[in-house]
């Protein structure tokens, strides 16, 4: 009996010798993969290296010249009618009333708030013409 269980430990010991053999020669297989992989990339690893500094540079530049332009354009007043024209059409079914007094007067905020103006006065009495 003690023969057929070291034949037993024998095989399985072998059979798991043999998988490992074929994970080695998976791991050493995808380890070749790898490296050719490093070595067609490593150039350009390399130039991304070497130039960091000049690119983080040039993007301090770009980032510096881009809000520069952006004020440059909200100054402008074809911008500031366009601002206003969206404002204007955001008001929607209130924008009479809102542009007859000013957006801060009741009768505005009552508006867009779909209420009364003795409403909006309760509920906010420091309201212009409140």
């Amino acid at each position: 009996m003690g023969k057929l269980r070291l034949e037993k430990e024998l095989a399985d010991k072998v059979e798991l010798a043999e998988e490992k053999r074929a994970a080695l020669a998976d791991a050493e297989a995808n380890k070749v993969d790898v490296e050719k992989h490093a070595e067609e990339i490593k150039p350009e690893c390399d130039f991304i290296q070497q130039n960091l500094a000049l690119r983080k540079a040039n993007h301090a530049a770009e980032t510096e010249a881009l809000t520069k332009v952006i004020a440059f354009i909200k100054s402008t007043p074809a911008y500031k009618g366009y601002e206003l024209k969206r404002e204007q059409a955001s008001l929607g079914e209130c924008q009479d009333v809102c542009l007859q007094n000013s957006l801060e007067h009741v009768s505005c905020k009552a508006c867009l708030a779909k209420v009364e103006v003795e409403g909006y006065c309760a509920g906010h009495p420091g309201t212009a013409g409140c």
